[in-house]
């Protein structure tokens, strides 16, 4: 507690409307503060992450273009370890074992590396492209299409040969992840034919692949161009709205006063007749510390003082006029002659 306080004033203090409006003051200062550090934060991420894209779309160029010689032999080694990762997960998905009881889909699913129905695209989460839902229609009408091809280019079965680790053959269809027991009436594919047709869709998959990234990187201004030109697109088509819900706010505004001003002037010259409103004010609570009233208590009226008069009482009056001149009787009063007297009489 500091000294020369007592908790009383401090407790009065901190229950005043001036101390929680200065508390709350700068709580909010510190919540403004937060969320500018975070914004200002979140500018540094997204500066960080393009410049990151640039040096690797700058890495990727030089790689293509051949100018390093060690790029070139990590760029085919990653290739190579690519092939054989897709080429071993269709082994094991080839070979998954099938149910005990009934058919089911294998345990092991099919990387999307190695799936032939798989399109490429930015659809990760980790990547941030599009959202999840126009991800997954986009890459079903692609698997769609791709289906279609290879129905064209093989035996036109969606229904695929498969053995179980105990030996027993099952059927399961890539298009529906169904499994059976029994082979399909419209046929199915041996197991040769399925890899062959996932070869050929490995290699379509890394043509493509070095397709796109030769095009972004021999394109990448003007893809850069072409985005920017989309989000100020969107920001004038934005900014337009905003306006055009600003002005119609106006309209509506402006054609009530005219309205409200026709009325006015057909009511009469002095307009119409409005009521008057008593409005209480409120009192003003200024904080003051709270003081006792005061007890009033009548006072008393002084009491008037009584004259008294001496009185000297005559018993007899004398006959002789010297004894009536006398101080015993009454006494002579003595004439005051100090005025200023004439010094020549006429």
């Amino acid at each position: 507690m500091p000294k020369g306080r007592c908790g009383f004033s401090i407790q009065f203090h901190e229950s005043g409307k001036r101390h929680k409006a200065n508390v709350q003051k700068r709580l909010t200062d510190i919540g403004r503060n937060s969320y500018k550090a975070q914004k200002e934060q979140s500018k540094v991420d997204a500066e960080m992450r393009k410049m990151n894209d640039a040096a690797m779309k700058a890495y990727m160029q030089d790689i293509t273009a051949g100018a390093d010689i060690s790029s070139r032999a990590a760029l085919e080694e990653q290739q190579r370890a690519e092939a054989a990762a897709a080429a071993a997960a269709v082994q094991d998905a080839q070979e998954a074992p099938g149910p005990s009881v009934g058919p089911r889909v294998p345990k092991k699913k099919i990387g999307r590396e190695a799936d032939p129905f798989y399109i490429p695209g930015d659809f990760s989460d980790e990547e941030g492209g599009p959202s999840k839902a126009t991800a997954a229609a986009i890459a079903e009408a692609a698997k769609q299409k791709r289906i279609e091809e290879i129905s064209q280019m093989g035996h036109g079965s969606m229904w695929v040969e498969a053995e179980s680790d105990e030996g027993y053959t099952y059927y399961w269809n890539v298009k529906t992840n169904e499994s059976i027991w029994e082979p399909p009436k419209e046929g199915f594919m041996k197991k040769a034919e399925y890899e062959q047709i996932t070869q050929l869709a490995l290699q379509k998959q890394e043509e493509k692949l070095k397709q796109e990234v030769k095009y972004e990187v021999e394109n990448a201004p003007e893809i850069a161009a072409r985005l920017k030109r989309e989000q100020m697109s969107k920001m004038f088509e934005h900014n337009r709205k905003i306006k055009e819900e600003i002005e119609c706010a106006t309209d509506a505004k402006r054609q009530r006063k005219e309205e409200e001003a026709i009325l006015d002037a057909a009511a009469g010259p002095y307009g119409r007749w409005q009521t008057v409103e008593h409005r209480e004010e409120k009192p003003v609570d200024l904080e003051l510390p709270a003081v006792p009233a005061p007890l009033y208590v009548p006072s008393a009226q002084p009491e008037v003082p009584e004259r008294r008069f001496k009185e000297k009482v005559i018993t007899h009056i004398p006959g002789d006029e010297k004894s009536a001149l006398n101080d015993g009787f009454f006494k002579k009063r003595k004439v005051v002659r100090n005025a200023r007297q004439r010094l020549d009489v006429d």
